[in-house]
């Protein structure tokens, strides 16, 4: 009987799949490839139709049975360059494989896109889906109608599509459908022509009223602001906003005005036409000087010149609750390169008057001095010269409650008075910058600002050559500040004799966490170098580039891999690499069973090994997963799935990482917070593990035997020693 409902039920959606895209073969032939599917990789079979068992109710069955099979669900979704993932604990992410190199079989894609169907459409597990190009090009119908039937899908991200009339329609009539979307991104998509295409865009937006993050870039074909304006009104939950708006639009006021009258909408990022002049940006810093709801605001790819500057400095110094600033790909063009009409000439000569002397840092100095509000200000890179460096930095020491300048890249050829301005004005706890480009001679030189080069997450070193790598191997050993490197040569490959302080300071440094090394060496370099890493006990990053790995530095890295509790990123780019990465990857699949370490990879021509990839990506797949559960569980999740990755991978780098960044706390802070959880899961065990659902009580003894419940503390913990969640079987599973 149950086999009969289930054919009945398997007829009945292979009729509603072929209805929806005729291109299908026959319903008959869809039940019968579909009664037992077949992944594409040695006949792997996978159930199906496979429903949804995900429960908030049922101990035990919190977690969609799906979960057992998803190395061979990605096997099958792997031809439509699509991956499972699990980005939350028990939900499911639909994401873009970031290996291009997929072959092209059509039943084989056929199969993934149904499947794909089936799993938006029927599975209350999977909450964001980001569809590759293939499926949309191939069988668009199914991807529609599967949105279209999902209850549980909040992030929808889509890019590089053209729309025409039809696929316009079903794509936002299916947005339109999906109850509870709270995330969508639209990235380089293309209308053209037909005015109800875009309207259609603007409707599926506004029915939503559900929308908390809304991403519009690089969208074309609408080039009305009311268009965008109508749907963001609609959606009045609207916390963050990305926006790519043209500011010479004539009815750009009116995206001005909803920025006014928003009460919700907290994050704004503007993004606009490179190096052209931000024309028309007053009105947006007139309409942010009264706005009292945004704490974050972000500029990118914008040109600004002095009037500009002037402009965002006065909306800063006036804004009561902006805290955060950021620019990136931003040209800053204080003197125009092209002439100006004659009103703007005299705004020009007014600013630069009124500023005087140091009229190109003297804005930011105002805005952090007579600021309310600003808490962090972060460029991409830094246009200042010393003089006015020693300004800004003044005025962020001056100002208490400023927290934090952030450079995301510094070219400085003079990296010691860069370090000695810091130390002059006292600012290396307030100034942070990602990467610092810089000669490898001045690094050696500023050795004596060791408390300031603290500030300096990354070192980027371009301008190497044997002796100048002896020199700063020779500085690095003595130096406990350097957590990260960059290291390229201009000259010639790396010989044995170069390579060996390199290859002895890697095995030797206890502080450095990443290190990227892209230049050519020798055979003998190579395995120095490969030597001295499988020695090193704090590294999280690899990357290496250029270099060919025989098969005795592949087994030696993987040695390393397997043991390794730091090493979760790992990066190696080399052509013409085929045989080794082969071995690399079988030697991989062996030895990262039970490692909970690696969480990335990523190998040139891996895809040439579909196989043992797969298996190496399941892997990864579920170290991702541990993470996340684990930093759910520091978060206060009562999950047993999140305790007993806890248990697992609490040690994990990403661990601590997570958990600053979800929950805004600093490195001491999450530390703190990962041991009060394992206090925590130590007191609550009996609950965290299912046994009990409140407190855990022994029947009475009838003689003096004590008893589990009257152990003291310290007994306990000697018992924990002995015994895991993961040890408590579910009541299902018994």
């Amino acid at each position: 009987m149950a086999k009969r409902r289930s054919t009945a039920a398997l007829r009945s959606y292979a009729a509603h799949i072929k209805s929806v895209c005729p291109k299908l073969p026959a319903v008959s032939t869809l039940v019968r490839k579909f009664r037992s599917p077949e992944t594409g990789f040695q006949h792997h079979k996978i159930t199906f139709p496979l429903n949804c068992t995900a429960s908030d109710s049922k101990p035990g069955y919190e977690t969609c049975q799906i979960f057992q099979e998803l190395p061979r669900w990605n096997e099958l979704l792997w031809f439509v360059k699509l991956e499972l993932k699990e980005t939350s604990p028990r939900q499911l992410t639909v994401a873009p494989l970031p290996s291009p190199n997929v072959p092209t079989k059509r039943q084989e894609v056929q199969r993934a896109a149904v499947c794909l169907h089936w799993l938006l459409s029927q599975h209350r597990c999977v909450v964001s889906v980001e569809p590759h190009l293939r499926v949309l090009d191939n069988y668009p119908e199914l991807f529609w109608d599967a949105l279209k039937q999902s209850t549980s899908v909040r992030t929808i991200r889509l890019s590089n599509y053209e729309f025409d009339a039809e696929t316009a329609s079903r794509f936002f009539s299916a947005i339109s459908s999906v109850a509870g979307l709270e995330y969508v991104e639209l990235d380089r998509i293309e209308f053209s022509g037909d005015l109800k295409k875009k309207q259609c865009f603007t409707d599926s937006l506004k029915s939503l009223g559900s929308l908390k993050t809304l991403v519009l870039t690089n969208i074309y074909g609408i080039s009305k602001a009311e268009d965008v304006t109508e749907a963001l009104r609609a959606n009045p939950g609207l916390t963050e906003l990305t926006v790519d708006v043209d500011l010479e639009m004539d009815d750009i006021d009116s995206f001005y005005t909803f920025i006014s009258a928003s009460a919700s909408l907290t994050e704004l990022t503007i993004v606009g036409r490179g190096l052209q002049p931000a024309c028309g940006i007053e009105a947006l810093f007139e309409v942010l000087m009264d706005n009292g709801v945004l704490r974050k605001l972000r500029f990118k790819q914008f040109c600004f010149d002095l009037i500009d500057t002037t402009l965002l400095s006065d909306m800063l110094t006036a804004n009561a609750t902006l805290q955060e600033l950021s620019f990136s790909s931003c040209h800053w063009q204080f003197v125009p390169h092209w002439p100006m009409e004659n009103e703007r000439q005299v705004l020009f000569e007014n600013a630069k008057t009124r500023w005087g002397l140091w009229w190109r840092v003297d804005p930011f100095v105002s805005a952090i001095k007579n600021g309310v509000s600003l808490r962090r200000l972060e460029f991409d890179d830094n246009h200042f010269l010393d003089e006015e460096m020693w300004r800004l930095l003044g005025a962020v020491k001056e100002k208490d409650s400023f927290e934090e300048l952030r450079f995301g890249s510094l070219f400085r050829w003079s990296i010691i008075e860069f370090c000695h301005i810091m130390r002059n004005t006292g600012t290396s706890g307030k100034v942070a910058v990602d990467t610092c480009f810089s000669k490898s001679d001045l690094f050696v030189g500023a050795q004596e600002c060791a408390i300031e080069l603290n500030s300096i997450r990354r070192h980027s070193f371009y301008d190497l050559c044997p002796q100048r790598l002896q020199n700063l191997c020779s500085v690095l050993k003595t130096n406990d500040n350097i957590t990260a490197l960059e290291l390229a040569f201009n000259e010639g490959p790396v010989h044995e004799d170069y390579a060996l302080p390199l290859a002895n300071y890697l095995a030797s440094t206890t502080v450095l966490k990443e290190i990227d090394m892209g230049f050519d060496a020798t055979d003998e370099a190579v395995e120095l170098i490969i030597d001295g890493v499988s020695k090193n006990e704090s590294l999280e990053k690899l990357t290496i580039k250029e270099w060919y790995l025989h098969d005795v530095d592949v087994l030696n890295l993987c040695d390393w891999l397997e043991k390794s509790p730091k090493l979760y990123h790992l990066v190696w780019i080399c052509l013409y690499a085929r045989p080794v990465v082969s071995v690399l990857l079988s030697e991989l699949c062996k030895r990262l069973q039970y490692s909970y370490t690696l969480t990335c990879f990523c190998v040139d021509e891996s895809y040439q090994n579909e196989q043992n990839f797969q298996a190496v990506k399941h892997l990864l797949r579920r170290n991702v997963s541990l993470v996340e559960r684990a930093v759910h569980f520091i978060l206060g999740s009562r999950l047993k799935i999140c305790a007993t990755a806890f248990e697992l991978v609490s040690w994990h780098p990403l661990v601590l990482c997570r958990v600053q960044e979800l929950a805004s706390v600093s490195t001491s802070e999450a530390r703190e917070k990962i041991r009060e959880s394992s206090q925590r899961l130590n007191l609550d065990f009996w609950r965290l593990s299912g046994i009990v659902k409140e407190e855990f009580v022994c029947h009475k003894a009838k003689g003096l035997e004590l008893q589990i419940d009257q152990l003291g503390l310290d007994a306990w913990q000697e018992v924990r020693k002995f015994i895991t969640v993961a040890d408590i079987v579910d009541g299902s599973q018994a």
